[in-house]
């Protein structure tokens, strides 16, 4: 099934590491301690869709808005078996975490936002070139972030 075509965003999902630049992320650090994170391939912005705040409200990636559901807090987790992990925070939802779709551990599986819940489906590794480019990967599933077509779940 092919991804509808949008003029302004496409669906995240998680998918094989293929280092495509569709997995591919820039970090840019914003006011008051967030980031904006930019997928490279599309040119477009890790994005709470309409800066909800609701358990389940889809991330993908969105044209540049002047909205905090491009805002995130990297929240740096210390783990003594992996090291340094990362939650994502939006700002437009405080308590709520960048999550895999039920813990999913499946190519496609979908993200959205949930409450803090601790577990590795809120967990992200990230890889860095010496570009400054980064790939997120789940914790939980070793799959990274996409921006590719095909369609979310």
């Amino acid at each position: 099934i092919p991804e509808p075509v949008l003029p302004d965003g496409y669906s995240t999902k998680l998918y094989q590491t293929n280092n495509t630049p569709m997995q591919h992320y820039k970090f840019t650090y914003e006011d008051s301690g967030y980031y904006r994170i930019l997928n490279v391939g599309r040119n477009m912005y890790l994005d709470v869709r309409n800066a909800l705040k609701d358990d389940h409200t889809p991330v993908r990636v969105w044209k540049k808005l002047n909205s905090d559901g491009q805002l995130w807090n990297v929240i740096p987790i210390s783990t003594a078996e992996f090291g340094i992990q990362f939650e994502f925070e939006p700002k437009c939802a405080p308590g709520m975490r960048l999550d895999a779709i039920n813990g999913g551990t499946e190519n496609k599986t979908g993200l959205w936002i949930h409450p803090d819940n601790d577990t590795d489906a809120q967990r992200w590794a990230l890889v860095q070139s010496s570009d400054g480019i980064v790939r997120i990967l789940s914790v939980k599933s070793g799959l990274a972030i996409d921006a590719g077509a095909g369609v979310q779940p």
